[in-house]
């Protein structure tokens, strides 16, 4: 399966996190890109709709995608929305 997904976001900054294990119930220092999403571009808009996929109807990404898709058929009127989002960078 090919995860790789290409869009136009703007890189904001690289963010220490803490990520937690299920397995060993700790939390282990990771770094994470904070990215700007521009909800006025289409690719943008697709790009979250294809990372939400993977993480089903029920999640937090999938809200954020619906969010965006409606930002997106309003653009005209909030041409200032802004969408904020947290990648891991699994590294």
């Amino acid at each position: 399966m090919n995860t790789n997904i290409s869009f136009g976001a703007k890189f904001i900054q690289k963010m220490p996190i803490k990520k937690y294990s299920y397995i060993d119930k700790t939390y282990t220092p990771t770094y994470a890109n904070l990215v700007e999403l521009n909800p006025s571009n289409i690719r943008d808009v697709k790009a979250l709709d294809k990372i939400a996929m993977h993480f089903g109807s029920d999640s937090y990404v999938n809200n954020m995608a619906l969010h965006a898709k409606r930002a997106y058929k309003h653009s005209k009127k909030n041409e200032d929305a802004q969408i904020f989002i947290v990648l891991d960078t699994r590294g």
